[in-house]
C-alpha cells in the first residue's frame, strides 16, 4: 500500500529529524494522521510512503544513526533530499 504524506508538524527545529506527527492520505482516499514511529512500523511491514516534490514523487525512507532514533526523510535519484521540510505544517 501506499501512502502520500500531506502536512508534517515539528517538535523542535525545522528538520527531519523534528518531525513528530504526519498527515497522510492512502491510494484508496483514507486520511490520517501518524507519529513517527508509527509511520517506521507501518513502512517495515512493506508499504511504501511518497511526497510530491517539484512535479515528482520522492519516496521516503527511514534514516537510522548510530546514537539516534529512527528518523523520515525523502529520498529522490539516489540522494537523501529535504522534501519532508517543503510540506505545509499543521
Amino acid at each position: 500500500m501506499t501512502a502520500q504524506l500531506t502536512h508534517v508538524r515539528f517538535h523542535g527545529y525545522h528538520r527531519n529529524e523534528d518531525v513528530a506527527i504526519y498527515r497522510w492520505q492512502l491510494d484508496s482516499g483514507e486520511r490520517g494522521e501518524s507519529d513517527r514511529a508509527s509511520l517506521i512500523a507501518w513502512m517495515e511491514q512493506g508499504n511504501e510512503i511518497v511526497v510530491p516534490v517539484d512535479g515528482a514523487w520522492h519516496q521516503v525512507g527511514v534514516v537510522r544513526m548510530a546514537g539516534a532514533e529512527p528518523y523520515l526523510c525523502t529520498h529522490h535519484d539516489g540522494q537523501w533530499t529535504d522534501g519532508l521540510l517543503r510540506l505545509p505544517m499543521f
